[in-house]
């Protein structure tokens, strides 16, 4: 987990393997994605969770910036899929970890 600052504010970024295949339910818009087969094999998730709602200027911002951190496995067939949550990180990132186990 990374801790971001943007304009005095505090986003934690986790990214995580999910060690499987994207699936239509992965994105937010999967209406946009033509076919299956299509897709990468290995899905990487990179969230962002912050006790603020998430300001829209700074959602270009993070998503470069985890773009960045991710784009060696974009070379290595993999989905990386960035997704933002307003709640507690600490909170949410125990229930996210507890429920992959």
């Amino acid at each position: 987990m990374r801790d971001v600052r943007v304009s005095g504010q505090h986003y934690s970024l986790a990214i995580l393997d999910e060690v499987r295949p994207t699936t239509f339910d992965d994105f937010e818009i999967p209406y946009l994605i033509y076919e299956e087969d299509d897709q990468r094999a290995n899905y990487f998730s990179a969230t962002y969770f912050s006790d603020e709602s998430v300001k829209d200027g700074h959602r270009k911002i993070l998503g470069e910036f985890a773009r960045m951190l991710t784009e060696h496995l974009a070379l290595a067939n993999c989905e990386v899929i960035i997704k933002f949550y307003q709640e507690n990180p600490v909170m949410l990132t125990t229930k996210t970890l507890t429920l992959k186990k």
